[in-house]
């Protein structure tokens, strides 16, 4: 059975509303979503004479966390990190990727209201190679850590800009492990 990541997102939005409906009288809950590009590093090294690759994707967040205090919180998130393309007369190939993750996020307020962001985790990524009369697919499990900046707009509503890294997603069957970066915009939601 083929999974169907937009239900998966849907599903960690829903329960991450119950989440923060449940625990907001302590600390602060907060869910968001952010937009933005990926960069599967060297996805097209290696690609036979007569390819043309590009390995830029657009790239999608869904994520929810538990703030402890001003310095830290933890965050999962649903990333789809959408895939590189190659084209040659013989034919076209892509290769994708999405992950589920959970991180510690620590802060930094640098004056009212703007904070920086350092995050650490570890997700679980699903790679797939497709075309050419070929798939594969695999599943794997890494690091992953990124710097941010947050523009707290009201007592209820950020906005966010991060860079990540996905480090070695994939296994033997999509070819190499790929570094995947992440660059993004988003807004939070937060829960008093």
């Amino acid at each position: 059975m083929k999974r169907n990541s937009l239900g998966y997102a849907i599903g960690l939005l829903a329960a991450l509303t119950f989440f923060a409906a449940s625990a907001s009288a302590q600390g602060q809950t907060y869910i968001g979503v952010s937009f933005g590009q990926s960069k599967f590093k060297d996805a097209c090294s290696g690609l036979p004479a007569g390819f043309s690759c590009d390995e830029n994707g657009t790239a999608w967040k869904l994520f929810g966390g538990y703030q402890f205090n001003p310095n830290l919180a933890v965050e999962v998130a649903f990333t789809d990190l959408g895939k590189a393309d190659a084209t040659s007369p013989a034919g076209n190939a892509s290769l994708k990727a999405t992950a589920w993750e959970i991180d510690g996020v620590g802060s930094w307020p640098v004056m009212a209201p703007l904070s920086l962001y350092g995050k650490l985790g570890l997700y679980s990524a699903t790679k797939e190679v497709t075309g050419l009369a070929n798939s594969a697919k695999d599943t794997n499990a890494s690091v992953t850590f990124g710097l941010g900046v947050r523009y707290d707009m009201t007592a209820n509503l950020a906005a966010r800009a991060e860079w990540q890294r996905y480090d070695k997603v994939g296994g033997n069957d999509t070819g190499d492990k790929t570094n995947i970066d992440m660059w993004n915009i988003g807004v939070l939601w937060k829960f008093k």
